[in-house]
């Protein structure tokens, strides 16, 4: 029963793990976000629109609406 609600959730949120699979990884998502989220704390301005003031929520909302752009350095 985890799985149609997990379904359920993302619908709601408006995206899915399918509109994300540019990330190629969930640590990718993870890294991403957190970088991300350290930037609103030091004031960045948001990329969305959200009813949610805390960055990591806003960081993962602009990643979902696809307003965040990042490039993967080649390994050393």
């Amino acid at each position: 029963m985890a799985e149609p609600e997990r379904v359920e959730e993302a619908e709601a949120s408006g995206w899915s793990e399918a509109d994300m699979s540019y990330l190629q990884s969930k640590y990718t998502l993870v890294s991403v976000a957190a970088k991300r989220a350290r930037q609103l704390l030091d004031g960045k301005p948001r990329c969305v629109e959200s009813l949610s003031e805390k960055p990591l929520t806003i960081a993962l909302e602009e990643l979902a609406q696809g307003k965040l752009y990042f490039e993967r350095l080649p390994d050393a």
